[in-house]
């Protein structure tokens, strides 16, 4: 009969599936790679199942294992979600925030949030991430960010989303550029023409290609 894991065991068997390594996950989790095996060992047990496959070079999670973690970390998030909770009681934005924003928007609007934030909530220890739209959405799922400021539209199945400004979408070019006679301009104008743009994986490459109806022979690499 399977028995509940603890709360330690489940951020055990995470940090494993995050570094793919006992060294690592023992080092994230602060205590001694003994530890951590045990712990892990203590949670097939209860569970009785295996949920990590070990041999000299590699690290894998079975099946099963994939399922348990994707589990503990929505676990974790809402035991992290009730600390907040319980923090935030007495007085809202105390402890810390994970912040995470896409290089395209944290130019322009940290240098303005910050000193209000800092000035409005003191007590508050704020973390920011700065990276790519994919990847700080995997870490927002994953607890280790609690909020997100990216360029919408993009895949949010899951998330509570919040729409804070709408943004104007440029097109610049040189004044003796032939697009510089053309009253008015069309989407389609674009097309066939060599168009610079961020490199591939930022989100708003996509929405610009998207918008202006463009495929990737059409844009010019920055």
């Amino acid at each position: 009969m399977a028995h509940r894991p603890t709360l330690k065991q489940l951020n055990y068997l995470c940090a494993v599936a995050k570094f793919r390594h006992f060294g690592q996950a023992a080092k994230s989790c602060h205590v001694s790679q003994p530890t951590l095996s045990a712990g892990i060992a203590e949670l097939e047990d209860n569970l009785g199942v295996t949920l990590v496959e070990r041999d000299n070079k590699n690290v894998l999670l079975t099946d099963i294992g994939h399922s348990v973690v994707a589990r503990a970390q929505r676990i974790l998030t809402h035991v992290d979600d009730l600390v907040s909770l319980a923090e935030s009681a007495g007085k809202p934005f105390t402890g810390s925030l994970h912040l995470g924003v896409i290089p395209t928007i944290a130019p322009f609007l940290l240098p303005q949030f910050l000193p209000r934030f800092r000035k409005k909530y003191p007590d508050c220890q704020l973390f920011i991430r700065e990276d790519l739209s994919a990847n700080l959405l995997e870490r927002l799922r994953a607890g280790e960010l609690d909020v997100v400021l990216l360029a919408l539209p993009y895949p949010t199945e899951g998330l509570d989303v919040e729409h804070l400004f709408y943004d104007e979408f440029l097109l610049a070019y040189y004044e003796q550029h032939p697009l510089a006679e053309k009253t008015p301009l069309l989407s389609r104008d674009l097309q066939g023409r060599d168009v610079l743009l961020l490199e591939d994986g930022h989100c708003l490459r996509d929405h610009a290609l998207e918008a202006c109806r463009l495929s990737e022979r059409d844009v010019t690499a920055p």
